[in-house]
Protein backbone atom coordinates (compact mmCIF):
# COMPACT_ATOMS: atom_id res chain seq x y z
CA UNK A 1 0.00 0.00 0.00
CA UNK A 2 1.46 3.31 -0.79
CA UNK A 3 1.38 6.06 1.86
CA UNK A 4 0.03 8.86 -0.85
CA UNK A 5 -3.61 9.67 -0.46
CA UNK A 6 -5.97 8.81 -3.49
CA UNK A 7 -8.42 11.35 -4.72
CA UNK A 8 -11.18 10.02 -3.30
CA UNK A 9 -9.47 9.27 0.34
CA UNK A 10 -8.77 12.82 1.14
CA UNK A 11 -12.22 14.28 1.08
CA UNK A 12 -13.31 11.49 3.48
CA UNK A 13 -10.90 12.43 5.87
CA UNK A 14 -11.74 16.08 6.18
CA UNK A 15 -15.24 15.43 6.25
CA UNK A 16 -14.97 13.19 9.20
CA UNK A 17 -15.18 14.40 12.89
CA UNK A 18 -11.89 14.14 14.33
CA UNK A 19 -12.35 13.71 17.84
CA UNK A 20 -14.91 10.86 17.75
CA UNK A 21 -15.09 9.33 14.60
CA UNK A 22 -11.24 8.85 14.17
CA UNK A 23 -10.26 7.65 18.22
CA UNK A 24 -13.23 5.08 17.63
CA UNK A 25 -11.45 3.88 14.73
CA UNK A 26 -8.02 3.45 15.95
CA UNK A 27 -9.67 1.73 19.29
CA UNK A 28 -11.22 -0.62 17.37
CA UNK A 29 -7.72 -1.35 14.89
CA UNK A 30 -5.87 -1.67 17.71
CA UNK A 31 -7.96 -4.22 19.77
CA UNK A 32 -8.01 -6.04 16.00
CA UNK A 33 -4.16 -5.89 16.06
CA UNK A 34 -4.12 -7.28 19.28
CA UNK A 35 -5.88 -10.76 18.69
CA UNK A 36 -4.66 -13.48 20.26
CA UNK A 37 -4.50 -16.60 18.24
CA UNK A 38 -2.05 -19.46 17.44
CA UNK A 39 -1.66 -18.18 14.22
CA UNK A 40 -0.31 -15.40 12.73
CA UNK A 41 -2.31 -12.54 11.59
CA UNK A 42 -3.51 -12.18 8.29
CA UNK A 43 -3.66 -8.56 7.47
CA UNK A 44 -5.18 -7.38 4.21
CA UNK A 45 -6.07 -3.98 2.89
CA UNK A 46 -9.44 -3.51 1.30
CA UNK A 47 -9.96 -2.47 -2.26
CA UNK A 48 -12.50 0.54 -3.39
CA UNK A 49 -14.64 -2.74 -4.50
CA UNK A 50 -15.21 -3.83 -1.18
CA UNK A 51 -16.67 -1.44 1.15
CA UNK A 52 -16.76 -1.55 5.03
CA UNK A 53 -20.09 -1.47 6.01
CA UNK A 54 -21.44 1.39 7.78
CA UNK A 55 -20.12 1.56 10.90
CA UNK A 56 -18.01 -1.03 10.85
CA UNK A 57 -14.35 -0.06 11.18
CA UNK A 58 -12.29 -3.09 10.54
CA UNK A 59 -13.26 -6.65 9.57
CA UNK A 60 -12.03 -9.72 11.78
CA UNK A 61 -12.93 -13.69 11.40
CA UNK A 62 -10.54 -15.88 13.62
CA UNK A 63 -6.83 -14.74 12.91
CA UNK A 64 -8.06 -12.66 9.89
CA UNK A 65 -7.77 -8.99 9.16
CA UNK A 66 -9.33 -6.65 6.75
CA UNK A 67 -9.54 -2.67 6.90
CA UNK A 68 -9.26 0.07 4.22
CA UNK A 69 -6.56 2.85 3.55
CA UNK A 70 -9.17 5.76 5.05
CA UNK A 71 -9.74 3.89 8.27
CA UNK A 72 -6.13 3.38 8.72
CA UNK A 73 -5.32 6.72 7.72
CA UNK A 74 -7.94 8.26 10.44
CA UNK A 75 -6.27 5.35 12.75
CA UNK A 76 -2.74 6.77 12.09
CA UNK A 77 -3.27 10.43 13.21
CA UNK A 78 -4.80 9.53 16.29
CA UNK A 79 -2.16 6.49 16.74
CA UNK A 80 0.58 9.40 15.37
CA UNK A 81 -0.52 12.07 18.37
CA UNK A 82 -0.20 9.48 20.93
CA UNK A 83 2.90 8.40 20.08
CA UNK A 84 4.87 11.44 19.78
CA UNK A 85 3.22 12.91 23.41
CA UNK A 86 4.46 9.73 25.28
CA UNK A 87 8.15 9.22 23.36
CA UNK A 88 10.68 11.27 25.35
CA UNK A 89 8.60 10.48 28.72
CA UNK A 90 6.54 7.31 28.89
CA UNK A 91 4.92 7.13 32.46
CA UNK A 92 5.06 3.33 33.82
CA UNK A 93 1.32 2.53 33.45
CA UNK A 94 0.76 4.08 30.10
CA UNK A 95 2.86 1.53 28.81
CA UNK A 96 0.12 -0.25 26.71
CA UNK A 97 -0.95 3.10 25.45
CA UNK A 98 3.03 3.57 23.83
CA UNK A 99 3.10 0.01 22.37
CA UNK A 100 -0.93 0.02 20.79
CA UNK A 101 -0.01 3.44 18.78
CA UNK A 102 3.67 1.80 17.25
CA UNK A 103 1.79 -1.39 15.38
CA UNK A 104 -0.57 1.49 13.58
CA UNK A 105 1.83 3.87 12.76
CA UNK A 106 4.11 0.30 11.38
CA UNK A 107 1.20 -0.58 9.55
CA UNK A 108 0.67 2.75 7.64
CA UNK A 109 4.15 3.25 7.13
CA UNK A 110 6.63 -0.21 7.51
CA UNK A 111 9.73 2.12 7.57
CA UNK A 112 8.78 3.97 10.55
CA UNK A 113 12.19 3.54 12.19
CA UNK A 114 11.37 5.69 15.13
CA UNK A 115 8.38 3.67 15.60
CA UNK A 116 10.22 0.21 15.62
CA UNK A 117 12.73 1.16 18.09
CA UNK A 118 10.41 2.65 20.58
CA UNK A 119 9.11 -1.08 20.72
CA UNK A 120 12.76 -1.75 20.95
CA UNK A 121 13.07 0.56 23.79
CA UNK A 122 9.86 -1.06 25.20
CA UNK A 123 11.81 -4.60 25.38
CA UNK A 124 15.09 -3.39 27.35
CA UNK A 125 12.94 -2.03 30.04
CA UNK A 126 11.35 -5.11 30.22
CA UNK A 127 14.56 -6.70 30.36
CA UNK A 128 15.88 -4.63 33.43
CA UNK A 129 13.06 -5.37 35.28
CA UNK A 130 13.39 -8.40 37.16
CA UNK A 131 9.20 -9.00 37.44
CA UNK A 132 8.72 -9.17 33.49
CA UNK A 133 7.88 -11.69 31.58
CA UNK A 134 10.70 -11.58 28.86
CA UNK A 135 10.32 -14.56 27.27
CA UNK A 136 6.42 -14.22 26.86
CA UNK A 137 7.03 -10.29 25.90
CA UNK A 138 9.70 -11.34 23.10
CA UNK A 139 6.83 -14.27 21.55
CA UNK A 140 4.82 -11.58 21.61
CA UNK A 141 6.93 -9.57 19.38
CA UNK A 142 7.71 -11.96 17.01
CA UNK A 143 4.28 -12.98 16.64
CA UNK A 144 3.51 -8.67 15.62
CA UNK A 145 6.61 -8.87 13.68
CA UNK A 146 5.65 -12.04 11.67
CA UNK A 147 1.82 -11.30 11.61
CA UNK A 148 3.15 -7.92 9.16
CA UNK A 149 5.96 -9.74 7.40
CA UNK A 150 3.90 -12.43 5.95
CA UNK A 151 0.32 -11.01 5.54
CA UNK A 152 -0.68 -10.40 1.87
CA UNK A 153 1.71 -6.15 2.66
CA UNK A 154 3.13 -5.39 -0.27
CA UNK A 155 5.46 -3.27 1.33
CA UNK A 156 5.67 -5.32 4.55
CA UNK A 157 6.88 -8.61 3.31
CA UNK A 158 9.91 -6.43 1.92
CA UNK A 159 10.27 -3.99 4.23
CA UNK A 160 13.95 -3.80 5.68
CA UNK A 161 13.11 -1.55 8.76
CA UNK A 162 10.74 -4.78 9.72
CA UNK A 163 13.35 -7.74 9.31
CA UNK A 164 15.54 -5.74 11.19
CA UNK A 165 13.33 -4.97 14.01
CA UNK A 166 12.72 -9.23 14.03
CA UNK A 167 17.00 -9.54 13.62
CA UNK A 168 17.12 -7.68 16.79
CA UNK A 169 14.18 -9.47 18.68
CA UNK A 170 16.21 -12.94 17.67
CA UNK A 171 19.22 -11.64 18.83
CA UNK A 172 17.32 -10.49 22.22
CA UNK A 173 16.06 -14.40 22.35
CA UNK A 174 19.68 -15.61 22.09
CA UNK A 175 21.26 -13.82 24.63
CA UNK A 176 18.42 -14.96 27.09
CA UNK A 177 19.21 -18.27 25.93
CA UNK A 178 15.31 -19.30 24.62
CA UNK A 179 14.75 -22.07 22.37
CA UNK A 180 14.66 -21.46 19.00
CA UNK A 181 12.93 -23.48 15.83
CA UNK A 182 14.98 -22.57 12.59
CA UNK A 183 12.61 -24.58 10.57
CA UNK A 184 9.00 -23.16 12.15
CA UNK A 185 11.04 -19.50 10.96
CA UNK A 186 11.62 -20.86 7.65
CA UNK A 187 8.41 -22.42 6.79
CA UNK A 188 5.97 -20.18 8.30
CA UNK A 189 7.78 -16.63 8.44
CA UNK A 190 10.50 -16.59 5.66
CA UNK A 191 9.01 -19.08 2.12
CA UNK A 192 5.74 -17.55 3.14
CA UNK A 193 7.07 -14.04 2.88
CA UNK A 194 9.11 -15.25 -0.36
CA UNK A 195 5.93 -16.48 -2.09
CA UNK A 196 3.93 -13.20 -1.69
CA UNK A 197 7.26 -10.85 -2.40
CA UNK A 198 8.85 -13.20 -5.17
CA UNK A 199 12.71 -12.14 -5.23
CA UNK A 200 12.72 -11.26 -1.52
CA UNK A 201 15.75 -10.35 -0.87
CA UNK A 202 15.60 -9.40 2.79
CA UNK A 203 13.77 -12.80 3.37
CA UNK A 204 16.49 -14.67 2.23
CA UNK A 205 19.33 -12.60 4.10
CA UNK A 206 17.52 -12.71 7.32
CA UNK A 207 17.42 -16.94 6.81
CA UNK A 208 21.53 -16.31 6.10
CA UNK A 209 21.74 -14.74 9.10
CA UNK A 210 20.27 -17.13 10.88
CA UNK A 211 22.07 -20.29 9.90
CA UNK A 212 25.55 -17.83 10.20
CA UNK A 213 24.66 -16.77 13.81
CA UNK A 214 22.71 -19.55 15.51
CA UNK A 215 25.16 -22.41 14.90
CA UNK A 216 26.69 -22.46 18.35
CA UNK A 217 24.15 -20.84 20.95
CA UNK A 218 22.85 -23.46 23.46
CA UNK A 219 19.15 -23.79 22.13
CA UNK A 220 20.01 -22.51 18.95
CA UNK A 221 22.15 -25.32 17.36
CA UNK A 222 21.56 -26.38 14.05
CA UNK A 223 22.45 -29.85 13.73
CA UNK A 224 23.75 -31.72 10.53
CA UNK A 225 20.39 -33.67 10.64
CA UNK A 226 18.30 -29.82 10.65
CA UNK A 227 20.44 -28.48 8.50
CA UNK A 228 20.27 -31.55 5.32
CA UNK A 229 16.33 -30.87 6.29
CA UNK A 230 16.80 -27.03 5.74
CA UNK A 231 18.51 -27.98 2.42
CA UNK A 232 16.11 -29.87 1.68
CA UNK A 233 12.80 -27.48 2.34
CA UNK A 234 14.64 -25.06 0.56
CA UNK A 235 15.37 -27.12 -2.49
CA UNK A 236 11.99 -28.01 -2.94
CA UNK A 237 10.77 -24.78 -2.80
CA UNK A 238 13.27 -23.31 -5.28
CA UNK A 239 12.37 -25.94 -7.70
CA UNK A 240 8.58 -24.75 -7.39
CA UNK A 241 9.45 -21.01 -8.19
CA UNK A 242 12.23 -21.93 -10.82
CA UNK A 243 12.53 -18.29 -11.82
CA UNK A 244 13.30 -17.01 -8.35
CA UNK A 245 16.68 -16.24 -8.14
CA UNK A 246 16.59 -15.52 -4.32
CA UNK A 247 15.42 -18.85 -3.53
CA UNK A 248 18.54 -20.61 -5.40
CA UNK A 249 21.18 -17.94 -4.19
CA UNK A 250 20.30 -18.82 -0.42
CA UNK A 251 20.97 -22.89 -1.93
CA UNK A 252 23.70 -22.20 -3.35
CA UNK A 253 24.97 -20.33 0.42
CA UNK A 254 23.74 -24.07 1.83
CA UNK A 255 26.02 -25.99 -0.06
CA UNK A 256 28.91 -23.61 0.88
CA UNK A 257 28.55 -23.38 4.34
CA UNK A 258 31.73 -24.58 5.94
CA UNK A 259 31.70 -27.13 8.73
CA UNK A 260 28.58 -28.95 8.36
CA UNK A 261 29.53 -32.05 6.21
CA UNK A 262 32.75 -33.99 5.28
CA UNK A 263 34.01 -32.44 2.11
CA UNK A 264 33.34 -35.97 0.31
CA UNK A 265 29.31 -35.67 1.92
CA UNK A 266 29.23 -32.16 0.60
CA UNK A 267 30.00 -33.19 -2.89
CA UNK A 268 27.41 -35.71 -2.72
CA UNK A 269 24.96 -34.03 -1.46
CA UNK A 270 25.94 -30.85 -4.54
CA UNK A 271 25.81 -33.36 -6.89
CA UNK A 272 22.62 -35.38 -6.34
CA UNK A 273 20.77 -31.74 -5.83
CA UNK A 274 22.43 -30.88 -9.42
CA UNK A 275 21.05 -33.81 -10.81
CA UNK A 276 17.66 -33.54 -9.86
CA UNK A 277 17.86 -29.91 -11.02
CA UNK A 278 19.42 -30.75 -14.22
CA UNK A 279 16.68 -33.61 -14.80
CA UNK A 280 13.92 -31.01 -13.95
CA UNK A 281 15.46 -28.22 -16.20
CA UNK A 282 15.72 -30.46 -19.33
CA UNK A 283 12.32 -32.33 -18.44
CA UNK A 284 10.08 -28.95 -18.59
CA UNK A 285 13.06 -27.44 -20.79
CA UNK A 286 13.65 -24.54 -18.52
CA UNK A 287 15.25 -21.85 -20.01
CA UNK A 288 15.73 -19.41 -17.01
CA UNK A 289 18.57 -17.64 -16.10
CA UNK A 290 18.21 -18.39 -12.52
CA UNK A 291 18.61 -22.16 -12.89
CA UNK A 292 21.33 -22.02 -15.41
CA UNK A 293 23.23 -19.54 -12.94
CA UNK A 294 22.89 -21.82 -9.79
CA UNK A 295 24.26 -25.17 -12.21
CA UNK A 296 26.93 -22.93 -13.72
CA UNK A 297 28.21 -21.81 -10.57
CA UNK A 298 28.28 -25.53 -9.28
CA UNK A 299 30.71 -26.81 -12.07
CA UNK A 300 32.56 -23.82 -12.38
CA UNK A 301 33.62 -24.15 -8.77
CA UNK A 302 34.20 -28.25 -8.89
CA UNK A 303 31.79 -28.87 -6.58
CA UNK A 304 30.04 -31.70 -8.23
CA UNK A 305 31.45 -35.00 -9.34
CA UNK A 306 32.46 -35.11 -12.87
CA UNK A 307 30.02 -37.33 -14.67
CA UNK A 308 27.72 -34.10 -13.85
CA UNK A 309 29.99 -31.32 -15.34
CA UNK A 310 29.98 -33.68 -18.67
CA UNK A 311 26.03 -33.83 -18.23
CA UNK A 312 26.28 -29.86 -17.86
CA UNK A 313 27.66 -29.23 -21.36
CA UNK A 314 25.69 -32.61 -23.06
CA UNK A 315 22.55 -31.53 -21.45
CA UNK A 316 22.89 -28.20 -23.11
CA UNK A 317 23.41 -29.09 -26.50
CA UNK A 318 20.67 -31.18 -26.33
CA UNK A 319 18.50 -28.29 -25.15
CA UNK A 320 19.95 -26.28 -27.41
CA UNK A 321 18.94 -28.47 -30.37
CA UNK A 322 15.16 -28.61 -29.66
CA UNK A 323 14.55 -24.97 -28.45
CA UNK A 324 16.32 -22.76 -29.87
CA UNK A 325 14.78 -19.16 -28.11
CA UNK A 326 16.38 -20.26 -25.22
CA UNK A 327 19.94 -20.28 -27.15
CA UNK A 328 21.33 -17.21 -25.21
CA UNK A 329 21.25 -18.03 -21.91
CA UNK A 330 21.85 -21.97 -22.42
CA UNK A 331 25.14 -20.31 -24.22
CA UNK A 332 26.10 -17.95 -21.81
CA UNK A 333 25.53 -20.57 -18.76
CA UNK A 334 28.20 -22.83 -21.07
CA UNK A 335 30.64 -19.50 -22.10
CA UNK A 336 30.79 -19.04 -18.12
CA UNK A 337 31.48 -21.93 -16.67
CA UNK A 338 34.40 -22.57 -19.48
CA UNK A 339 36.20 -19.59 -18.58
CA UNK A 340 35.77 -19.32 -14.70
CA UNK A 341 35.77 -23.24 -14.12
CA UNK A 342 38.28 -24.02 -10.90
CA UNK A 343 39.20 -26.96 -8.91
CA UNK A 344 38.58 -25.09 -5.55
CA UNK A 345 35.07 -25.09 -3.94
CA UNK A 346 32.36 -22.49 -3.87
Amino acid sequence: MSRALDPETAPSLKNSNHETVYKTVYNDIVKALSTETDSLLEIEFLGKSHPLPEGCNVLVDGNSVALSKSKLVQAFIVARNIFFRHLRDCPEDETLDFRNPTAVILLMDPEHLTAANARKRLIQKSQRDPAANLEQILKSELHFVDSYLTSRLHRHTKSPTLWGHRRWVLDVCKSSRMEYDIHRDLKTVVLVAAERHPRNYYAWSHLRWLVQSFTTCSGFSIRTSDFDRLVSVVRNWSLRHPADTSGFSFLLFCLSVPGKLEDNSKTQLRSSIFSEVLRLAVSFHWTHETIWVFLRTLVASGGVFEAENLAFFRVIEDIQAVQPDGHLVLEAAQNWCRKYATKGSI
